[in-house]
């Protein structure tokens, strides 16, 4: 099997970097150079600045000449994709047409379309005998993208990318089969058994799915199994009542709802005693379930809401509805859909808010807003499922579920104690005061994370993240890596790649199979491949890896639920597959933040210091 290579090599990039100078002409074209550093500054706003300082903290841009290569350098594979890859091939095209590259023209143009071996070769009798004119042709042809798509590692692609004489690594990373609409599943495989405080909150759980309209939030640390737990408790109701019935569950991410997948898949082949049991993937491009179509539908809430009109498909066979990372279920578009559903927020106004029962599952049941909390559990009915003596098991290695189990400090410590959960060192990364101007405290003040911009492109900051990244990734660390904005995060991971350290950055642009395969690999055995891998707001959910052994927080989020959130994703304990020694460094990078008028703003982690006594 030929192993599929994620970035192109320093040989590779250095010769595309010249590749698109002679292009641009970039040293002496100054039109060129404005477009290259419009271009940079539109996909990522602030790179210029941080890729700028790292090299003199001084500088505040990148010379028009080396504009090319920090293009090839910090969107790789990537750089072609996407509407702002169509801006930059476009302009391309713009600039072999002028430079009268007829015959690169023609090869993109013949490799774009699909039409017989007989129309192929009248266009090449058409261009050999007219060339100027057949190109211009191609050139007004190639610019509609409807027509000439750009798929990532396909023909057209890697045509593009061999006319501009560069490695077809930049025709971007081929997408994997996508996975299909909808799983069968038969009783096969074997499991660990659950630890006795997940058998308890199971079976709480059971007992609201067979009730008539119950509604209850069910909460446990991250790292501690509240998923295939709640999932046991499902597959215990389709033992019962058979897999003929409609399981919705909603998660706000592909990530977290192909988690929910692959969960069910594992449980129902472990456990399963219906027969066939269909998992249903309701999001992307996928179709709803029609009303002959039932078993579990993991769906995305973008989807139910896209689909609204739609909905009433499901309403009548269904059964229960879960939803993943539940302190978002009181935003308007959970809301809408439940309603859509037949449910009320408030649990008490319609027939189906005494016939089906909502489970909601969070390790964080708050929310930021002022009163949200409140209407987050009143939506549950104030119902949240803990650890208990009144169900069986009562006790984990012999203590047992009484009351102080409904405190979450309280259980995290017992489940690290025995090693469910890692032990987590907290240390901190001091970079000083930030005041903020007028316009990012206005920014701040409205919620508005752009507020971050200003934070991202400090050199000083940069520089003390990268040092210490740097020296724990030579240590052979696992890192997963929280940036303040998409384009320090991205800048992050280029500078540690020019630094031989092997890393990515995923992005909420990222492919979803090229991020599957990111967290495949940097979940494989070869801990070099990727050793760092970066992001902004998209692994803070749904993401576990039991090869973490830091995590490096630099996103200073005013959220105490946000910071709690990004924590957790390294709190897998030795006992649930974690790395051996049960431990993992968390890593905050400690911004003191002041507002224009130099009041102090309040950040999440310390929020989560004073609540935790850290």
């Amino acid at each position: 099997m030929v192993e599929r290579r994620l970035v192109p090599t320093k040989e590779e990039k250095k010769i595309a970097g010249k590749v698109l100078s002679e292009i641009f002409n970039s040293g002496n074209d100054r039109d060129a150079a404005k477009f290259l550093r419009e271009h940079l500054e539109d996909r990522s706003p602030g790179l210029e600045s941080i890729l700028a300082t790292n090299i003199d903290e001084a500088a505040r841009e990148i010379e028009n000449s080396k504009l090319p290569q920090v293009l090839v350098n910090m969107f790789g594979t990537e750089i072609f994709e996407g509407s702002m890859g169509i801006k930059l091939r476009d302009e391309i095209l713009n600039k072999l047409l002028a430079t009268e590259r007829y015959d690169d023209i023609h090869s993109i143009y013949h490799s774009a379309i699909n039409v017989s071996e007989e129309e192929h070769d009248g266009i090449k009798r058409a261009f050999f005998e007219d060339r100027v004119t057949e190109s211009k042709k191609y050139h007004r042809k190639l610019m509609d993208h409807r027509a000439h798509s750009w798929r990532p590692g396909r023909r057209y692609a890697r045509e593009f990318v061999r006319a501009l004489r560069i490695s077809s690594i930049f025709s971007g990373l081929p997408s994997d089969p996508r996975p299909s609409r909808t799983e069968e599943v038969i009783p096969i495989s074997e499991i660990k058994p659950l630890k006795n405080f997940q058998l308890n909150m199971r079976a709480q759980v059971l007992q609201i799915l067979q009730s008539r309209g119950g509604r209850a939030i069910v909460s446990l640390p991250t790292g501690s199994g509240k998923t295939r737990m709640v999932v046991e408790a499902a597959v215990a109701l389709l033992n019962q009542s058979g897999p003929d019935k409609n399981i919705l569950w909603i998660a706000d991410t592909q990530e977290v709802c192909e988690q929910a997948v692959v969960c069910f898949k594992q449980i129902w082949e472990r456990y399963g005693k219906g027969g066939i049991l269909n998992i249903y993937r309701t999001w992307g491009d996928n179709d709803l379930p029609v009303y002959d179509e039932h078993g579990i539908i993991v769906a995305s809430i973008q989807k139910l809401s896209a689909s609204s009109e739609k909905l009433d498909s499901l309403r009548e066979n269904l059964s229960t509805i879960i939803i993943d990372e539940a302190h978002h279920s009181i935003a308007p578009s959970y809301v809408e859909v439940l309603e859509h559903l037949g449910l009320s927020r408030s649990g008490s106004e319609t027939e189906n808010d005494s016939r089906i029962p909502l489970i909601g599952l969070s390790a964080t049941p708050e929310r930021k807003e002022p009163g949200g909390t409140r209407k987050l559990h009143n939506m549950y009915r104030n119902n949240t499922v803990y650890p208990c003596q009144k169900f069986s098991p009562s006790a984990e290695r012999g203590v047992s579920f009484d009351d102080n189990w409904q405190n979450m400090d309280y259980m995290r410590k017992k489940l690290t104690q025995w090693k469910y959960l890692a032990d987590a060192e907290f240390v901190s990364i001091g970079v000083g005061d930030v005041k903020l101007d007028m316009e990012n405290s206005a920014y701040l003040k409205r919620g508005n994370d752009k507020w971050m911009r200003g934070v991202a492109i400090m050199a000083e900051r940069n520089r003390l993240i990268k040092d210490y990244v740097l020296k724990e990734a030579r240590n052979n660390k696992k890192i997963l890596y929280f940036g303040p904005n998409v384009s320090q995060s991205n800048a992050m991971a280029r500078i540690l790649e020019e630094e031989d350290v092997g890393s990515v950055c995923i992005t909420s642009e990222t492919r979803h199979s090229v991020r599957k395969m990111f967290v495949d690999i940097f979940n494989g055995p070869d801990d070099s491949k990727i050793q760092v891998m970066c992001n902004y707001n998209v692994l803070s959910t749904g993401f576990d890896s039991p090869k973490i052994d830091m995590v490096v927080i630099a996103r200073p989020t005013t959220s105490v639920v946000a910071y709690q959130q990004m924590v957790g994703r390294g709190l897998r304990g030795e006992e649930f597959g974690g790395r051996e020694g049960n431990r993992c460094t968390i890593v905050t990078v400690e911004d003191n933040i002041f507002m224009y008028n130099n009041d102090a703003v309040k950040l999440g982690y310390q929020e989560f210091r004073e609540y935790h006594g850290i």
